[in-house]
């Protein structure tokens, strides 16, 4: 996806882009000519016996150049920084909706602190190049230009001696520049390999600390920690032989600028203020040829950066459907079969079932069955590897997904929550809802009194990943999230595993209540929970093994038979 990304960001910002440029480009120009006025400030007027009748023009145009300088020297890193984080913002938004857009099996190959870590320091790293240091370039290549220019004018010979140096300057840049990119791209790949190990020792840190492994915690980031140090430290001696390469290239000109110099003052082939303004000169060019050879380092480097975003940006996308549909009327699997890995033994296995219109069906099996894959595919976050899953008649990889998604609502089985209030995560982005809505689907997930009980109410932060709460109290206000959506089809995936019998006799009254012509698809390990089920699927080995209401199962089938015996043993 977006091959040409980093050209459609530069075009979309073009036009700041180009006014820093010729900020950055006047800001030089003004430098330069302030150093060349000193000629005539040493020559005709602190050389000269008496008042010079040019002193007033002089002083005059050098006042205008400096004010000049000062504003394009305030303004450019104005713009440019406005350039940065606009650049940074769109590259990060455009990160984030391929993220969003990608298929769910990219993340079992990294984590998400991998993402994290270049969703910050490369998308960073690639908006300062673009924005702060492409214009940097130009000017100093306009300056070295500029000045090249001038010493050709007043000497062959200084200009080739010069010219040595410039040449020396980029055939080491291009022996090393491989090297350059291939040392930073080690370099982040390290640091985001402790990133990820941090990120995750945070979030792990109940676990951790459960099972007494902080040593082991430690000794694992002391261990990446000093990969990533050998690679830094690399990457530091690398600069330094660079610099010990360089350096002496910019004194060889500079020396050489001093010595011709005085040679041609002593001979009377040149004025002192010409040499003054030459020895400046030379030296600014030998510095804009230090800074050039740095900033061309420096984006070698950061090329690694760009090459990790594209990884990103160029991930392959699952096809998405255009087709809308106005509702779900219902959901037909026919001879699916899914695998989440290709080696892996399948999830589903021919797979045939129909949810119909304003039922309630139910999914039933042991562990590993496939029951939660059914509810993945449903949404779409995954694509069966053969068969077809019919909506309304329509195969799902038709379906645009947004029209698709808005109509139905999804209770899985460990639900996230947002580090914000309650009543944001109850919400989730839907417009015009209701206090009385809120308190409504809180009261059928029977979730409301507790939240009454706390002392700010559904304004309440409840942590990150909602932690401040018990695991039956997540699963409430997930229940009470879907049901504020009001959706054709509602799905429970073991959303309510972690209730006591009661309440979860309570809650899924109360969701039977509040369907209406609405569809129910519930995934169950406990079987007393959808015994008034219209229609119960019971899935062995990734296959509907039999089907029918409870008491045509209880009579028919010997494995729903078993199941359902033997919690009703364990429950007594």
């Amino acid at each position: 996806m977006r091959k040409n990304w980093l050209f459609f960001l530069i075009t979309r910002q073009k036009w700041m882009l180009l006014l820093a440029l010729l900020l950055v480009l006047i800001e030089a120009a003004a430098n330069l000519a302030m150093i060349g006025l000193q000629k005539w400030l040493i020559d005709d007027v602190l050389l000269h016996s008496g008042i010079s009748p040019h002193f007033s023009q002089i002083l005059m145009l050098f006042a205008i150049i400096f004010l000049v300088y000062v504003v394009m020297f305030v303004a450019s890193p104005y713009v440019m920084h406005k350039n940065y984080l606009t650049i940074h913002h769109s590259l990060q938004k455009m990160m984030l909706d391929q993220l969003q857009q990608v298929s769910m099996r990219s993340y079992k190959t990294h984590p998400v602190s991998f993402y994290l870590h270049k969703l910050n320091q490369d998308v960073k790293t690639v908006a300062v190049t673009a924005a702060l240091h492409i214009p940097k370039i130009v000017q100093t290549i306009f300056m070295a230009v500029v000045l090249s220019i001038v010493l050709l004018s007043v000497s062959y010979v200084l200009f080739f001696l010069l010219l040595f140096a410039s040449t020396c300057y980029f055939i080491i840049g291009k022996k090393m520049a491989k090297t350059a990119t291939n040392i930073a791209k080690d370099v982040q790949e390290r640091k985001s390999d402790l990133f990820v190990h941090v990120e995750e020792g945070i979030s792990s840190t109940r676990e951790v600390v459960a099972f007494d492994r902080r040593k082991w915690e430690i000794g694992l980031y002391e261990k990446l920690f000093n990969k990533m140090m050998d690679s830094v430290m690399k990457e530091g001696k690398f600069q330094n032989k660079l610099l010990f390469l360089t350096e002496p290239l910019k004194w060889f000109g500079i020396l050489s600028v001093l010595v011709f110099g005085t040679y041609q003052v002593a001979a009377g082939n040149m004025s002192i203020g010409l040499f003054v303004v030459i020895y400046q000169y030379a030296s600014q060019l030998m510095k804009s040829y230090q800074e050039l050879f740095q900033y061309v380092f420096e984006f070698f480097q950061q090329r690694a950066s760009v090459h990790r975003i594209a990884e990103v940006l160029q991930m392959e996308n699952e096809e998405k459907g255009t087709k809308q549909i106005d509702a779900v009327e219902d959901v037909v699997f026919e001879d699916v079969c899914f695998s989440y890995e290709q080696t892996s033994k399948g999830a589903l296995d021919g797979l045939n079932l129909h949810i119909p219109k304003g039922k309630k069906v139910a999914i039933v099996g042991a562990s590993g069955s496939g029951k939660s894959t059914i509810s993945k595919l449903t949404l779409g976050l995954y694509q069966p590897d053969s068969g077809g899953i019919l909506v309304t008649g329509i195969d799902l990889s038709e379906i645009n997904p947004s029209h698709l998604l808005r109509r139905i609502a999804v209770v899985p089985q460990e639900p996230y929550f947002f580090p914000d209030t309650i009543r944001l995560n109850l919400i989730m982005g839907l417009n015009d809802v209701t206090e009385e809505q809120l308190e409504q689907a809180c009261e059928v997930a029977q979730i409301l009194s507790f939240i009454k009980g706390l002392e700010k109410g559904f304004d309440t932060v409840i942590g990150e990943r909602g932690i401040s709460l018990s695991g039956g109290q997540r699963q409430r206000l997930a229940i009470a999230r879907a049901l504020l959506k009001q959706a054709d089809l509602l799905i429970l995936d073991e959303a309510t595993s972690a209730l006591d019998r009661q309440t979860e006799r309570k809650v899924q009254k109360g969701i039977d209540d509040a369907k209406g012509g609405g569809t129910l698809l519930v995934i169950a390990h406990r079987l007393s929970t959808i015994q008034n089920a219209d229609m119960i699927y019971v899935l062995e080995g990734g296959a509907v093994q039999s089907c029918g209401t409870h008491e045509e199962l209880m009579e028919a089938s010997s494995h729903y038979r078993s199941l359902f015996m033997a919690q009703v043993i364990t429950a007594s």
